[in-house]
């Protein structure tokens, strides 16, 4: 992530929309809870699954079979542009909190039939029928790049349907 091109990003964002306001377009099928707005990302990925740790799927960063699935991911009301706010050790925050942190709350892998109705579904309870497709970079782990696409399409202001593919990556720039 180089901050350069984050900065810039972020001046092309401001001077192209100065009219908008923090949260008054959201991505189809958001949800607004008390302190946090839950994000759905849509997403495709030919990562291998892992074995399940929990309820929800983890995919790791070698090759699988190619699978769909649904996210929800919470970004707080406080959430500052750009950021994906994590618990930070030095402000003793040890857990992850959906009203502080962005979160990637559920995974749920979905046959291709399904994850098209839904998706479709999602898409025709938006205004705008666009979709943003986010592809990720080398080093992203599933869970990164999860909360990336909900932080994007929210930070936008993305009113359409929240998409991802995730390729298998090493998830760091060290092996």
């Amino acid at each position: 992530q180089s901050p350069a091109a984050h900065l810039l990003l972020l001046q092309a964002i401001a001077r192209e929309s100065p009219q908008l306001t923090k949260g008054s377009t959201m991505p189809a099928g958001f949800v607004k809870k008390e302190r946090y707005t839950s994000i759905p990302v849509f997403y495709g990925t030919d990562r291998m699954r892992l074995q399940n740790r929990g309820a929800s799927p983890s995919y790791g960063r070698e090759r699988g079979k190619l699978a769909f699935g649904f996210a929800e991911v919470s970004i707080p009301d406080d959430h500052r542009m750009g950021e994906v706010e994590r618990p930070r050790w030095w402000k003793l925050q040890f857990r992850e909190d959906p009203e502080k942190h962005v979160v990637v709350e559920t995974v749920e892998d979905l046959p291709v039939s399904e994850f098209e109705s839904r998706a479709m579904v999602t898409l025709g309870s938006s205004e705008k029928k666009e979709v943003l497709l986010f592809v990720h970079g080398y080093n992203v782990d599933f869970d990164e790049a999860v909360s990336r696409t909900a932080q994007i399409a929210y930070d936008l202001q993305f009113e359409g349907l929240a998409a991802l593919y995730s390729w298998p990556s090493e998830g760091s720039t060290s092996k």
